[in-house]
């Protein structure tokens, strides 16, 4: 008899019962509420750091997107726009020959200044400045790279150009000017990454030349500066990216002719020249194109220009990576044995060598002294050309004021609208930094506490925001123009701009959080962890709360970045004067592309009075910044000891009456006695070793 089964039913559940079976088995993985959020975290940190390498792709695929109809479209191809002669919108001729070449010769005439400028100043500020003297120098330096494009060229085109007509130029905007112009834009960066690269050398190198009898100037020369010299040459390739990408200055003064470089009409007509630049094409030409084409073909030139970066980049990380491979630097070659020669005599052998160095002690000195002059000559020519410009602003922007013009809303009626372009200015600073802080901080502490370093995806997204730090920012404004605005609709307003401003300054941030938090000692993540926090309670209570001094430091330091930025804000914010009254949706003109468009309209009186008091608006405004970090970075260290306002004036009172006593006077009495004392012990040390290397020779 067959046996017979009986047919199991399978009940369906609802969504909502399949929902709740999911997540009681998602809570069966984790043993308590603390190991949830902290996988919820990780993921969406992990989820973070993945935007960040979406961001590169979708700015560089939206750039390729809107060049490929240039080139399906184009009669002479690819090749036939970077080798053509001529660059003529209203013809369709669009050959990018004469302005690669134009782009080459601004590099180089600007490298031939940067990069002495860079080496010598680098070893004086590292080599022979004092700890204190060396602080400043820095802070001149960081000063310099704070002040925004704009304004170097107002203070070329006001100063440097009519100073170069005086020798013969045609007309204050050239290829000279441009080149000097951008050499001292290109500086801070090559100059603080030297830096670091020279005090990175190790201290017994220096110690072992001096040893043997070396000179100062030589052991800087032939041993620190060739000890160094892989990482300055990396520092001058970053700067390169800084140069070629560089977009209103060049649009201020290089007299923005395509086919103007003059070649076989001599040398001065040849550096004289008026020219325009790969990127100053597109800053030109984008929000005037004559159609579909025209467009597309600036978008190619952004294709170009973003290619050289990415080659810079791969050069720069190659070369780093070829050079952390090598493990013998110093081979040791096997020679023949040395012998001691049966004829040897001391004493001729001493007066052989004696001999020798009374030689060429002249010509050493006059050596040492040469390198000596180079390099203090090119730290003062830096600092001079520094302060040179703050000067300038201050005596045209501040002393040339009309106060009126600080509180005037618009153009009309003779008007500056300062205050019109300092609020959007402000609305642009807060609506970058509500997307830039919260993107920015996850993606440092991903880096920092939750990747490994052999992570494949660490090192793609350290390779994206290398990629993004020092892409030209006409390359973010480009973007910003057919994303947010052409793809998400957006208007031409605050937020577009924010939006695209948040890219430029987000690899900035990332990197110095990141140092703020490496900075944090690995015993406080490790006493916590072994207390039983978890690794987001860990980064959340310990890791942050020490790195907050940095945290803030970068933060402040991006709002200047914020307030100096141009290029980005002219395509994507508008250049009308007028307050924003529609919030965050509002167009107008920020303080620095106000500057821009009254350089369009002409130089009158007028507009260069009111250009100088928008310079010295950015500059005030960047200096509070930078001032602001300063201050909050040392109150929000951990060994701050925070003194109440009784105890600092009480403190102040009593220094100022230690001032006026008599036990000050005696104090200094004391030192300056004391200093002498030094200073004659020194001089008869020096003159018994004179006396006794003279009996030695005799």
């Amino acid at each position: 008899m067959a046996k017979t089964t009986t047919p199991i039913s399978i009940q369906k559940l609802t969504v909502k019962e399949k929902w709740e079976n999911y997540w009681k088995r998602v809570k069966n993985n984790f043993r308590n509420r603390k190991q949830l959020i902290d996988f919820l975290s990780k993921v969406l940190i992990y989820s973070f750091a993945v935007i960040t390498v979406l961001i590169l792709l979708t700015l560089v695929g939206f750039i390729i997107y809107k060049s490929i109809y240039f080139f399906q479209n184009y009669p002479g191809g690819f090749w036939g726009f970077l080798s053509g002669r001529t660059w003529n919108a209203n013809n369709n001729q669009f050959g990018i020959w004469w302005i690669i070449i134009s782009t080459f010769f601004v590099l180089l005439i600007s490298l031939l200044f940067a990069v002495p400028l860079t080496i010598f100043s680098s070893l004086y500020i590292t080599e022979y400045l004092s700890p204190r003297i060396k602080a400043k120098v820095i802070g001149i330096v960081r000063l310099l790279a704070g002040i925004p494009s704009v304004v170097f060229g107002l203070f070329a085109l006001t100063i440097l150009g009519p100073l170069f007509m005086l020798m013969g130029a045609p007309s204050t905007s050239n290829l000279l000017v441009t080149s000097i112009t951008l050499a001292f834009m290109g500086l801070p960066i090559m100059i603080s990454l030297s830096v670091n690269a020279i005090e990175n050398v190790p201290e017994a190198y220096r110690f072992g030349s001096l040893a043997l009898g070396l000179s100062k100037t030589h052991t800087t020369y032939r041993i620190v500066l060739k000890s160094a010299s892989f990482r300055i040459v990396t520092a001058i390739m970053l700067g390169v990216a800084r140069i070629i990408g560089e977009t209103m200055a060049v649009m201020m003064i290089a007299g923005n002719a395509p086919d103007g470089l003059k070649i076989d009409n001599g040398f001065l007509n040849f550096i004289f020249s008026s020219i325009t630049t790969l990127a100053s094409t597109i800053g030109l030409e984008m929000l005037e194109n004559s159609g579909p084409m025209h467009e597309s073909a600036l978008y190619a030139i952004g294709l170009i220009l973003f290619i050289f970066v990415c080659i810079i980049n791969i050069i720069v990380i190659s070369s780093q990576a070829i050079k952390s491979r090598k493990k013998n630097l110093h081979s040791i070659k096997k020679g023949k044995k040395l012998t001691l020669s049966t004829s040897y005599n001391a004493k001729k052998m001493n007066r052989l060598f004696y001999n020798k160095i009374e030689q060429t002690r002249t010509i050493k000195k006059v050596r040492d002294g040469i390198g000596f002059f180079f390099l203090i000559s090119s730290t003062i020519i830096v600092i001079s050309f520094t302060l040179l410009i703050l000067v300038t602003i201050i005596w045209k922007g501040l002393f040339g004021m009309v106060w009126h013009d600080l509180i005037s809303t618009s153009t009309y009626s003779e008007g500056a609208g300062i205050l019109s372009a300092f609020l959007v200015t402000l609305l642009l600073v807060i609506c970058a930094m509500i997307f830039a802080i919260p993107l920015s901080m996850i993606v440092a502490i991903y880096l920092s506490e939750y990747a490994a370093p052999s992570s494949r995806l660490a090192r793609i997204v350290r390779y994206a925001i290398d990629v993004l730090s020092s892409t030209p920012s006409i390359i973010y404004g480009t973007f910003g123009l057919a994303f947010f605005i052409g793809v998400c609709k957006l208007p031409i307003s605050i937020l577009s701009a924010g939006l695209t401003l948040t890219i430029v300054i987000l690899p900035i941030m990332i990197r110095s959080i990141e140092e703020s938090l490496q900075g944090v000692s690995p015993g406080l993540r490790s006493a916590s962890l072994a207390l039983g926090a978890t690794k987001t309670s860990t980064t959340i209570k310990v890791v942050l709360p020490n790195a907050m001094p940095g945290i803030v430091t970068a933060i402040i330091l991006a709002i200047g970045r914020v307030i100096g930025e141009s290029a980005p804000v002219y395509l994507t914010l508008g250049t009308a004067v007028r307050l924003p009254i529609a919030g965050f949706l509002s167009p107008g003109a920020s303080l620095t592309t106000q500057i821009l468009m009254l350089s369009k309209e002409g130089s009158t009186a007028d507009a260069m009075r009111i250009m100088y008091e928008l310079a010295f608006t950015i500059m005030v405004l960047i200096l509070l910044a930078n001032t602001s970090a300063a201050t909050l970075g040392k109150k929000m260290a951990p060994d701050y000891v925070r003194v109440g306002f009784k105890q600092k004036w009480t403190n102040r009172f009593a220094a100022l009456k230690y001032f006026f006593s008599k036990e000050f006077y005696q104090d200094k009495k004391v030192q300056i006695e004391k200093k002498w004392q030094h200073w004659f012990r020194k001089q008869r040390a020096r003159k018994q070793a004179r006396i006794e290397k003279e009996q030695g020779d005799k």
